[in-house]
C-alpha cells in the first residue's frame, strides 16, 4: 500500500471468534511456537489434553503494531458466542446449525 502512495495507516479488527471460543490443536500450537516462541503468550490450555485456546484477536494486533500501525480499533465480539448476531463456521461444525453466510474483511486506501 505505501508503493501506492499511502502514508497513514488504521485498522479495525472486526469481530471475531474469541479466546474462550476458539480451541486449537498441539499441531497449530506448534506452528506458531514455529513462527516464534513467543506466540505462545497468544494461547491458554485448554480442557481438552493437547489442545489450548488461542486469542486470534491479540494475536492479530500484535502483527499490525508489528508494522507500525498503531491506530487500532477492535470491535470486541464473539462471533462464535454471539449467535443472534453472527455466523459462525466453528459454531456450524459444533452445532450443526445452517451456515449461509460470511463476514467481510476488506482494506480501503483513501
Amino acid at each position: 500500500m505505501q508503493k501506492k502512495g499511502a502514508e497513514y495507516f488504521m485498522a479495525i479488527i472486526g469481530p471475531s471468534i474469541h479466546q474462550e471460543s476458539y480451541e486449537v490443536s498441539k499441531k497449530y500450537f506448534d506452528i506458531f511456537l514455529e513462527e516464534s516462541p513467543k506466540n505462545a503468550r497468544f494461547f491458554i490450555p485448554s480442557t481438552k489434553a493437547e489442545h489450548f485456546m488461542f486469542d486470534l484477536s491479540a494475536y492479530v494486533r500484535l502483527k499490525l503494531e508489528m508494522l507500525g500501525i498503531s491506530d487500532i480499533y477492535h470491535i470486541y465480539e464473539d462471533t462464535y458466542a454471539n449467535v443472534d448476531k453472527y455466523p459462525s463456521y466453528r459454531r456450524h461444525c459444533h452445532t450443526g446449525e445452517e451456515y449461509k453466510s460470511s463476514i467481510l474483511s476488506t482494506i480501503v486506501m483513501k
